[in-house]
């Protein structure tokens, strides 16, 4: 990223609560990422089937539909479409092994926990990007 708006990395942060819409959009402005937000996971597939992203954000409780299958269905139609896996970080307020366990086997690339600070969730993203999205 250098700074450049067709040059910044595009995020789609999917979550249901509009604070964290501003939390997120706060760290990744400065930091010169490209923001796009959904409100619910079916929204998010959407949005990730219409544009491309280069890492995605995913709740893993949500209305409508949570995380886990929203991250499967997006998984899915990469491979349906022959696509690259794009880098998916989970993310909740709950640090239960059993949901980091249930998001990776969804076909996330990593799990953080909410909140989250600045730094740590600039450099999960980083890397993410960096590493790519094979699960």
């Amino acid at each position: 990223m250098n700074g450049e708006d067709d040059d910044a990395a595009s995020i789609l942060l999917v979550d249901d609560s509009i604070s964290i819409h501003a939390l997120i959009r706060s760290y990744l402005a400065p930091a010169g990422y490209a923001l796009e937000v959904a409100g619910n996971g079916m929204i998010g597939f959407e949005k990730f089937r219409q544009q491309r992203f280069d890492l995605v954000l995913m709740d893993m409780r949500m209305p409508v539909l949570d995380g886990i299958g929203a991250t499967r269905l997006i998984r899915d139609w990469e491979r349906q479409q022959g696509k690259r896996a794009v880098p998916i970080l989970a993310f909740t307020t709950i640090s239960k092994k059993e949901d980091q366990e249930a998001s990776l086997a969804a076909g996330c690339t990593g799990y953080l926990v909410k909140p989250m600070h600045r730094d740590a969730l600039l450099k999960a993203i980083a890397e993410a990007i960096a590493a790519g999205g094979t699960p």
